[in-house]
């Protein structure tokens, strides 16, 4: 759960608080624009966002009036003050724009207070997608958050990861092919030499690869192509943050940093990373140990960062305690048996154990829970990772097996719950006690 002021807490604990919500988007300069104030009047009807753990980024719906007298938030109204900056003569772009940042803040503050700057807080920022002017007399705005460059972001080269030193891509050789200066390339099957090499001198392949030298450098196709020597190639394997790290930097225009709160410690071996979403790539390397990757909110950086980390499967004790006068109505409090798992079999290729050919024998890990079993009866899923999954040891399967055992071991209740009063710093993951409200349930009920 994000961190609640000592300021906002008192608003919280005094039971009457105001609550106060606005929508910024930046404009062609780049300048934060609020369209609760900046026309002058409040062209905001309505936020909402949401997030789950089956989307790899959390989205927002807004709805904003189109238009107020003459002043238009339509980007299709040349003529609209909000589409010039307020300045009859300036050339008209659009305030609202297909990919143009914008965010949800929120302020709880006394309800005889008028907010500032300072007491609003992010609850969501992201891109533009959609929009539709044409929705009665308002605009219907559809959002992706921070995560969205990345998913856009398209690995369109396969390239070799955790053969060299850490945050290293490395292309194979290809004739006739441009590359670009400093990228690495590793000679192709045929002329393979334990070695790497670095791009010094930009240029296209020629249709012959060269002779790749121990030391030293080589030019390419007879043209201005450069290759220097880097170093030598390496199976000792690479954590896997720092791959996540260099297909970031391969393929993502003005990459983020990846934020890793906590190492998971797993070094991960050689392989090739097949063309598919930057983001895609990243959540299969992490979900093969149970972990995740997506923008989260750091209170150190004070800003939502693409962030690698464990879901706290084990946590006991509650982010916060809801007393029956914070919640209005459960409207939903459904629970199911058929998302139960309580046998979980993982297949994976045991590279420590190869046969005589050099594959790697196939073998099993199971996990189960006794508890589970007696209470719902034996419910069987399996996980068959391929020959070239990263899940290569017994103890990596076993990791995998005992997360998706932990998570699917009890049956789940989905509750949805009307608050009385708003609560902008929740976040996915947070655990929350609900005291008996007598009508629902006559104990406390914790939830994630």
């Amino acid at each position: 759960m994000r961190t609640i002021s000592a300021a906002q807490s008192a608003v919280l604990s005094a039971g009457v608080p105001a609550e106060h919500m606005r929508v910024q988007t930046k404009d062609s300069g780049g300048t934060w624009r609020d369209l609760t104030t900046y026309p002058q009047t409040n062209l905001v009807n309505s936020a909402s966002w949401r997030e789950s753990v089956d989307d790899p980024h959390a989205t927002a719906d807004i709805v904003l009036k189109r238009e107020v007298e003459k002043l238009s938030l339509s980007p299709f109204v040349a003529a609209s003050g909000l589409n010039r900056g307020f300045n009859p003569a300036a050339s008209a772009v659009a305030l609202l724009a297909l990919g143009r940042e914008i965010k949800i803040e929120v302020a709880i503050v006394p309800a005889d207070k008028t907010p500032v700057d300072a007491d609003f807080l992010v609850a969501w920022p992201g891109y533009i997608a959609p929009l539709d002017p044409a929705q009665g007399d308002t605009i219907s705005v559809s959002c992706r958050d921070l995560g969205a460059k990345v998913i856009d972001a398209f690995i369109e080269t396969e390239r070799v990861y955790s053969y060299g030193a850490a945050g290293v891509a490395m292309r194979v050789w290809e004739p006739s092919t441009a590359y670009v200066l400093n990228e690495y390339v590793l000679p192709s099957e045929a002329k393979r030499n334990g070695k790497y090499y670095k791009c010094t001198t930009a240029g296209t392949s020629g249709s012959t690869e060269p002779v790749w030298p121990a030391s030293s450098t080589v030019s390419d196709g007879g043209g201005s192509l450069v290759w220097t020597y880097e170093s030598t190639t390496s199976t000792a394997g690479t954590d896997v943050e720092d791959v996540m790290q260099a297909i970031l930097d391969a393929n993502v225009t003005s990459p983020p940093t990846l934020s890793v709160p906590a190492s998971p410690g797993w070094a991960i071996t050689q392989y090739i990373q097949q063309r598919q979403g930057s983001l895609e790539a990243l959540r299969t390397l992490a979900q093969q140990i149970g972990w995740d990757v997506r923008y989260k909110w750091s209170s150190g950086s004070s800003a939502f960062l693409l962030t690698l980390y464990e879901p706290d499967r084990d946590k006991a004790a509650a982010d916060r305690t809801f007393s029956a006068s914070d919640y209005d109505d459960f409207r939903r409090l459904s629970i199911d048996i058929s998302g139960i798992r309580n046998a979980v079999r993982v297949v994976y290729s045991d590279a420590a154990d190869l046969w005589p050919d050099g594959t790697p024998k196939r073998k099993v890990v199971e996990v189960t829970d006794s508890t589970s079993i007696t209470a719902y009866g034996r419910r069987f899923m399996e996980i068959a990772e391929d020959s070239a999954s990263q899940i290569d040891s017994s103890t990596e399967a076993a990791l995998m097996a005992n997360a998706a055992l932990s998570d699917l071991k009890s049956p789940t209740a989905e509750a949805e719950v009307l608050m009385v009063q708003g609560f902008p710093w929740v976040e996915l993951g947070d655990l929350y006690s609900f005291s008996s409200n007598g009508r629902h349930f006559d104990s406390t009920q914790t939830l994630a």
